[in-house]
């Protein structure tokens, strides 16, 4: 069975999905927890709970490099 470590977390599943979109595109299989989590302010489509990004342990430094890059521009919180 396969391990995930959470890599960043989002406020909205748009975020999260480009962060995802961008892992991938980068060979790195990336998964999102808390995705429908944003009903709790559904109006502003933002998750009180953050919405979480997930990628193999193995891949976890790979991800995190390019992450690195990515989330200065486009928001969110990367975990060291």
């Amino acid at each position: 069975m396969q391990q995930w470590v959470i890599m960043a977390t989002f406020y909205t599943i748009q975020e999260a999905h480009l962060a995802a979109t961008y892992l991938s595109s980068h060979a790195i299989e990336a998964r999102i927890e808390n995705e429908n989590s944003n009903s709790i302010l559904p109006v502003y489509g933002l998750s009180a709970a953050g919405i979480r990004l997930l990628v193999p342990v193995e891949l976890a430094r790979e991800a995190f490099d390019l992450l690195e890059k990515y989330l200065p521009s486009e928001g969110g919180s990367l975990f060291v």
